[in-house]
């Protein structure tokens, strides 16, 4: 069974899962944010996959896929891919053999917002029953970061080129919003996310969370919302005024 883990317990993970290809980082770029657009029905497309070792960055993956479109105007401006960048190579489903055997043998998988790669990876295939544990970056620098969101009742998420940057992460090398790049930047922002958890102190809480109900005050088991899975000393000193 799967579960989701924080970037408190890399190091942890990693030397249960020492393998080159046992623990990996995975980024997609695609012609839209979701694999069927709702209400239309329209498909989008998997343009790019990189994967690379969590261990140690190299490289296990990078390809360009052509879809089954040739325009992606609102896409195109963020990831800067063009029909004239992916119009001869392989479709996706012609390299799934190739990465299904690099998946299947990833017990601990690794992205910023992995929820929409795994997303998308899984309509065109993807089998990840063999994954054990999944860390969503994006998540835990949501909570370093502290900004509250106060529907969700939980912490608004940044973008990875906002996480970087608090990181020190070098975009010169590797520029923004292209898969390899967005995996490199990621695997800096985990590894410097447990660093500051080491100095810093932020684990994991769970405090007090309520709504305010006719003057009556119920928690976490009588929300719609629950469990929100509140985290970080800063959520725990704003939500309770304590230190």
């Amino acid at each position: 069974m799967d579960r989701y883990e924080d970037c408190t317990n890399l190091d942890r993970i990693l030397e249960d899962y020492p393998g080159l290809c046992a623990a990996v980082v995975l980024d997609v770029e695609t012609t839209g944010l979701d694999p069927v657009e709702y209400p239309s029905g329209t498909r989008n497309y998997i343009l790019q996959l990189s994967i690379i070792s969590a261990h140690n960055g190299l490289k296990i993956y990078d390809g360009y896929f052509k879809p089954r479109k040739r325009t992606w105007p609102e896409a195109e401006a963020i990831n800067h891919i063009t029909w004239d960048m992916v119009k001869d190579s392989p479709t996706f489903r012609k390299e799934l053999p190739r990465i299904q055997e690099i998946i299947s043998d990833a017990r601990v998988i690794i992205g910023y917002n992995i929820g929409f790669d795994r997303g998308f990876l899984e309509i065109n295939g993807v089998d990840f029953s063999k994954t054990r544990y999944w860390i969503d970056v994006m998540e835990d620098f949501a909570v370093w970061n502290g900004d509250l969101h106060s529907y969700h009742h939980s912490f608004t998420w940044q973008k990875l080129t906002k996480a970087a940057k608090a990181a020190g992460f070098d975009w010169s090398r590797f520029p923004p919003h292209n898969s390899l790049s967005d995996c490199m930047a990621t695997l800096h922002v985990a590894r410097w996310l447990q660093e500051r958890n080491k100095t810093d102190g932020w684990l994991m809480y769970y405090p007090p969370c309520y709504y305010i109900d006719y003057q009556e005050e119920y928690g976490c088991s009588d929300c719609e919302l629950h469990p929100c899975l509140i985290r970080g000393k800063r959520r725990l000193a704003t939500v309770t005024g304590g230190e």
